[in-house]
């Protein structure tokens, strides 16, 4: 998965992330079907980890 963080022609907002494959043996990018693209979990990694977990204990503190 790739995420655009700046685009010179279009809106980058547009297509924020996209799929691309990868062919390794001829060192190459291709662009993959579109039903391809929706088999992304878009779901931040961050709350998926033991550390998002731990973190959440001190969601309760006041500063």
């Amino acid at each position: 998965m790739v995420k655009q963080l700046k685009n010179r022609y279009n809106d980058p907002v547009a297509n924020r992330r996209f799929v691309i494959g990868v062919d390794r043996s001829k060192m190459r990018l291709y662009d993959v079907d579109e039903s391809e693209q929706d088999l992304t979990d878009d779901t931040p990694v961050f709350e998926k980890t033991q550390a998002h977990e731990e973190m959440s204990k001190f969601k309760d503190f006041k500063l």
